[in-house]
């Protein structure tokens, strides 16, 4: 039974147990077991969307998500009225996240590099390394 289940059997009464928040899969540009890969704009709009559909509270991105696919995802989730969270992508920094509506940032991911004057050079050294390690460069 998935935990989107769970709690409409709470919620009706017909289980015991606490208030959940629920995020559901991760959505990220790179193919990890239990996350939503996705490598474009309409393919990250269609998981927010089944996301969305689903019941879930929230919508988790993580760091391997392009610049395109991570403001699609933003922009979908805005559109549904569900709220943005998790990781910064490698691809944006943290203040466009949080421009575009990010209410968290886990782990602080961006947030130490977008403290630096050299934001911009460190991140595209950065962004390069990840695609280096995740043998997509």
């Amino acid at each position: 039974m998935n935990l989107v289940v769970w709690r409409k059997a709470i919620e009706r009464g017909d289980l015991i147990g606490p208030r959940m928040v629920i995020a559901g899969f991760l959505i990220d540009g790179f193919p990890w077991p239990g996350d939503v890969p996705v490598s474009n704009p309409p393919e990250a709009r269609a998981a927010v969307d089944a996301l969305h559909d689903m019941g879930v509270d929230f919508i988790k991105v993580k760091s391997f998500l392009s610049r395109d696919a991570y403001l699609a995802v933003a922009d979908e989730a805005h559109r549904k009225h569900i709220v943005l969270a998790e990781h910064v992508p490698d691809s944006v920094s943290a203040s466009e996240a949080s421009g575009a509506g990010q209410k968290s940032i886990e782990h602080l991911t961006g947030v130490a590099l977008a403290t630096s004057k050299e934001e911009g050079l460190l991140g595209r050294v950065h962004a390069n390394e990840a695609l280096r390690r995740s043998g997509r460069s």
